[in-house]
């Protein structure tokens, strides 16, 4: 009996880790499916359900060891090596690495080519432009023109949507996202007040406590930086 319950629990255990990555990135039909729900709870409850599996392993750990360690010790291994790929490097925000320090350039020290596509807009009086090849591989840029005001400014390389956020202030600084994966081939952001999760096209959140909540929308243009400075010259990119 306690060999089977090593295998059941070794099995699952192996399950778990694929299925809590399967259903937020793009793999063969994870996209098509109505899946949101049970992903966000496999990624919230992940310890609830990995601290059992692993004791129920410990558990019987003996009697698998003396009958059958050879497949013991494969399973271990291939536990152990998907446990690392998908909380490591298959983990979008590892694959996506946030932008550290932004750095914005005058019209006449811009070194990006005036042909790129930008994500172009006017707040507060100012004119930004920030270039896709650049927000694309980052997926977020928290831009903050003054502490009452920051600008989300998010691209998803996926289907392509450039959108620009008021970002919510919490306890008196803007809000921080991380990129959690994707709903619907569209990317989501997780936030680090709640661990809700937020569409980047809509900038609602979908998941979590804080579930049909909107950020505000900043209306944007995307077009060639040419065309952008031709309309602000003054803009900072």
């Amino acid at each position: 009996m306690k060999k089977q319950i090593w295998f059941i629990a070794a099995a699952l255990l192996f399950v778990f880790e694929w299925l809590r990555v399967y259903f937020i990135m793009p793999m063969p039909g994870s996209q098509q499916w109505n899946t949101l729900d049970f992903a966000y709870w496999l990624h919230v409850n992940r310890s609830i359900v990995r601290i059992p599996l692993i004791l129920a392993m410990i558990f019987a750990i003996k009697e698998v060891w003396m009958s059958y360690r050879k497949t013991a010790i494969t399973f271990m291994v291939l536990i152990s090596i998907s446990a690392y790929l998908t909380n490591f490097p298959m983990n979008a925000d590892h694959m996506f690495l946030k932008m550290g320090k932004i750095k914005f350039e005058t019209v006449q020290k811009n070194k990006i080519d005036s042909n790129r596509l930008v994500l172009g807009v006017v707040f507060e009086n100012q004119a930004r432009a920030y270039p896709i090849n650049i927000l694309a591989h980052h997926h977020q840029v928290l831009d903050t023109i003054d502490k009452s005001h920051p600008i989300l400014a998010t691209y998803c390389s996926v289907c392509r949507t450039g959108m620009i956020y008021q970002s919510p202030v919490k306890n008196g600084s803007p809000e921080v996202f991380r990129l959690v994966g994707m709903d619907h081939f569209n990317a989501m952001f997780e936030d680090e007040l709640t661990g809700s999760w937020w569409q980047q096209a809509t900038g609602e959140a979908v998941a979590g406590s804080r579930k049909g909540e909107q950020m505000k929308i900043i209306p944007a243009i995307q077009t060639t930086l040419k065309q952008w400075l031709a309309l602000y010259p003054n803009s900072l990119i």
